[in-house]
């Protein structure tokens, strides 16, 4: 049984992206949002590639509220290529309700 403090971090609705022509995915919260930024995405540099980064570490450690970070992750994805985001032909938003 896991205790409260480890179970993981989750956003009440997932942000669905695809990057370039890959399989659409459902990024659940700050930990998943993480992985995709350090291992998926396009771009790894750039004030909102940065500031996603940073807010999804301060996220785990209970310091920024988990939904503000989805805000900025949606952010960093949806800017271009140049601020640390993903070009139009890497993003593919699928829903972001």
């Amino acid at each position: 049984m896991q205790s409260e403090n480890s179970l993981p971090i989750q956003w009440r609705v997932p942000v669905r992206i695809r990057v370039g022509r890959g399989i659409a995915d459902a990024v659940r919260g700050p930990e998943e949002a993480l992985h995709h930024l350090t291992y998926r995405w396009p771009a790894t540099d750039g004030p909102h590639y940065n500031n996603a980064r940073r807010q999804c570490l301060q996220a785990l450690q209970k310091r920024v509220a988990a939904e503000v970070v989805r805000e900025t992750f949606f952010c960093c994805q949806s800017r271009g290529r140049d601020a640390g985001g993903m070009s139009n032909q890497d993003r593919r938003i699928i829903s972001i309700n």
